[in-house]
């Protein structure tokens, strides 16, 4: 198993997020990645998920933040051995 790494447009919020996938291969990592992506962004974005307040801004919303995942991970990611990381406030 391989760590890939990638820097993330979509996560970012002060500085780029990191989207980090335990795999055997590139497009495994890929593939877990997409599986992952809705169950993260519904936690980051539940009204946009919620049947009474769907409309045209929020499923634009979430196209474009889709959009920018999928940018995220069609990059050739970093393979890592170790991760490390520091808490911030």
């Amino acid at each position: 198993m391989n760590l890939y790494y990638w820097e993330s447009i979509y996560l970012e919020n002060y500085g780029k997020g990191t989207i980090v996938v335990s795999a055997s291969t590139v497009e495994e990592a890929r593939e877990k990645a997409r599986l992952n992506f809705d169950i993260y962004d519904r936690d980051l974005n539940e009204f946009d998920y919620k049947p009474d307040f769907i409309d045209e801004d929020s499923k634009k919303d979430l196209a474009d933040r889709k959009a920018k995942f999928e940018t995220d991970i069609s990059k050739e990611p970093e393979l890592k051995e170790c991760l490390f990381i520091s808490g911030s406030e």
